[in-house]
């Protein structure tokens, strides 16, 4: 979703000031932040979870330019786990 913030999602605002200042972080630090889970909400407005890894986007120059994210929908499973347990 190039060019878009976290605020272009369909995210409530509180998430998508938590996810936009993640973002910020990883941009600043210049570091990778690999494999973790955070919750979300999917489009119609349940509960989700997430596997997730963020890594800055660095262009030819050196800058950080970006941040790319991968988010793996973990819902079923953390639900799976919960009825297990």
């Amino acid at each position: 979703m190039r060019g878009k913030t976290d605020f272009d999602l369909p995210l409530d605002p509180t998430a998508a000031a938590r996810h936009h200042a993640d973002d910020r972080a990883v941009m600043a630090s210049g570091q990778t932040k690999p494999d973790f889970e955070e919750s979300g909400r999917h489009a119609d407005d349940s509960e989700a979870g997430f596997h997730t890894s963020k890594a800055p986007l660095i262009d030819a120059d050196g800058h950080v330019v970006g941040v790319l994210g991968t988010y793996a929908d973990i819902t079923a499973q953390k639900q799976a786990e919960a009825q297990i347990r």
